[in-house]
């Protein structure tokens, strides 16, 4: 008999979805409605089951399990490969153009619900229902309420207002975002972070938030996660001793790729020697004393939040009486339905924002950022997307100047900022003192007056760490293992000699040079260019 399509062959029980490498095979349960993976060997009676009823395998295949596994894989290859992407959990999703809320046990599309399975080419999986109301979204007067309230916290920088009020507007939807970004909150004790994630963020970002403490680890979120697309909010994020710093970086690992709505996979080997794809979706709000997002490519995906503190105990009193008058179980849910509602306008305003945000920065990678941001807290103003007029009249009422210097801030400028401010000791004076590279380096190059004693032990002092303070540069060892000492943990400690040669003027030894009794290639970079670069 030939079947025209067999992915369909079996719809009133369940659907062939077709097949991988290995090979594995994917089906469909219309009862389950969860994707169920099978290898060859496992196409038995006891796997076969929880695909369809004993009773439907025997009225199709007279109970012959052999007969029915040997359909099921022919049927499979037939419908050819299977595209994992296409299965989507709970969160907000834009399929096709048409903004999508799975909830877990049915589907909002356009406002409208709709069962499990209607979509045409994802596949929604059932879940645990997320209680999320798409109706009655506030009004643009009742949203703006919300971003008072973060007016009301002690920042210190005005603008991280507008960036938390937009982050936990976008949160609830994040997974229709092309870009997904990261919030980390920060500041001394007494200066309202924890307070503001315990009554604000974490309440009104609601039931479809993840909420994460201390010692999670990276494959916990991720398999807890699974193929939702859901907020994280993770509070007291700080750890000290290199274990905890290894967790925080594997969680920032996973913060990467989930920031994008690219094709990149996040893959995990396994012992079974086939690798293991992951695509992970989630924009974070971070909680803590310290920022360890410091790496380049985490200050392009995470926006810092300062808190300031000395907050006034007679605002602090207001603005407790007033979160707890509006952040209600009722507003928690209307302002989600809010984002839920705008979705096709706040992804327009990210597009407006992003263009207008980078071509005012000179920087794409903080115009995503930014721009997202801003979509989110633009929709509590109005229920339209914002126009290129209002977007950059929003963008020119700020001060930029600090994301401007960072975004001149190449990496080759941090790499050489961060070792001229490392701290080395070195006799001076009749005692050990503590000095920074820079100030050895002046004293040793003449560029700074200093007893006969002082410049020498100066010069000695850099050559055992890799430095030269020659009359007409600073010289970088390209490969002293003190260097690497000095850059540990961050993105140069072991390419430092290509990364300074970028510099302006840089260029490398013609030969071999000594520091102390080492001798090694380096990089010379004159002081004129380095003063030019660190000055910009």
């Amino acid at each position: 008999m030939e079947i025209s399509n067999p992915s369909q062959h079996h719809a009133d029980a369940f659907q062939l979805l077709g097949y991988t490498s290995g090979p594995t095979f994917y089906y469909l349960p219309k009862g389950a409605k969860m994707v169920i993976a099978l290898r060859s060997d496992q196409h038995v009676e006891g796997k076969l089951i929880s695909i369809a009823s004993k009773q439907w395998w025997e009225q199709n295949y007279g109970g012959d399990w052999r007969l029915a596994a040997n359909a099921m894989i022919q049927l499979s290859y037939r419908v050819g490969i299977f595209n994992p992407d296409r299965v989507r959990g709970r969160g907000a999703w834009w399929d096709n153009g048409i903004s999508t809320l799975h909830i877990g046990n049915r589907l909002i599309v356009s406002g409208e619900e709709k069962e499990l399975g209607s979509s045409t080419h994802y596949i929604y999986e059932a879940a645990e229902p997320i209680r999320i109301n798409y109706k009655n979204p506030l009004t643009v007067g009742e949203a703006e309420r919300f971003s008072k309230i973060c007016d009301m916290l002690t920042w210190e920088q005005k603008i991280s207002s507008r960036y938390l009020a937009g982050w936990c507007a976008i949160a609830p939807i994040c997974g229709a975002l092309n870009w997904r970004p990261h919030i980390w909150v920060t500041g001394a004790k007494g200066s309202g972070k924890s307070w503001t994630a315990e009554n604000i963020v974490t309440p009104i970002v609601g039931d479809i938030g993840l909420f994460v403490l201390a010692s999670t680890t990276e494959a916990g979120i991720r398999q807890e996660l699974g193929h939702d697309a859901r907020p994280l909010i993770f509070d007291e994020i700080d750890g000290s001793g290199e274990k905890a710093k290894a967790r925080i970086d594997s969680v920032l690992d996973l913060a990467r790729p989930a920031a994008s709505e690219g094709k990149a996979k996040l893959l995990k080997g396994t012992v079974t020697g086939k690798a293991m794809s992951f695509k992970v979706r989630f924009c974070a709000a971070f909680f803590s004393i310290g920022v360890a997002a410091t790496r380049s490519q985490d200050e392009s995906r995470v926006t810092v939040l300062s808190m300031a503190v000395g907050f006034n105990p007679e605002k602090f009193k207001l603005l407790e009486g007033m979160t707890a008058e509006l952040i209600t179980e009722e507003y928690i849910q209307r302002f989600t339905a809010r984002s839920v509602r705008l979705i096709p306008e706040i992804r327009e305003s990210y597009r407006i924002f992003k263009a207008a945000a980078a071509k005012l920065l000179g920087n794409q990678r903080a115009g995503d950022q930014i721009g997202a941001l801003l979509a989110g807290a633009w929709s509590l103003h109005s229920d339209k997307a914002v126009t290129v007029t209002e977007a950059v009249a929003w963008l020119n009422k700020e001060d930029w100047a600090e994301n401007k210097a960072n975004g001149e801030h190449t990496d080759e400028i941090k790499c050489l900022s961060h070792l001229l401010q490392s701290i080395i000791k070195s006799p001076a004076e009749g005692s050990m003192r503590d000095f920074s590279v820079a100030d050895l380096v002046d004293m040793a190059s003449g560029r700074k007056y200093s007893p006969d004693n002082d410049r020498n032990s100066a010069i000695n002092t850099l050559g055992m760490n890799g430095l030269r303070g020659d009359p007409d540069g600073l010289v970088v060892s390209s490969s002293h293992s003190a260097i690497a000492r000095l850059l540990k943990g961050t993105d140069w400690d072991k390419n430092w000699k290509l990364t300074l040669g970028r510099l302006a003027g840089a260029y490398p030894t013609r030969r071999a040079v000594r520091f102390g009794s080492v001798r090694t290639h380096g990089v010379t970079i004159p002081y004129d260019k380095e003063e030019d670069d660190l000055d910009r």
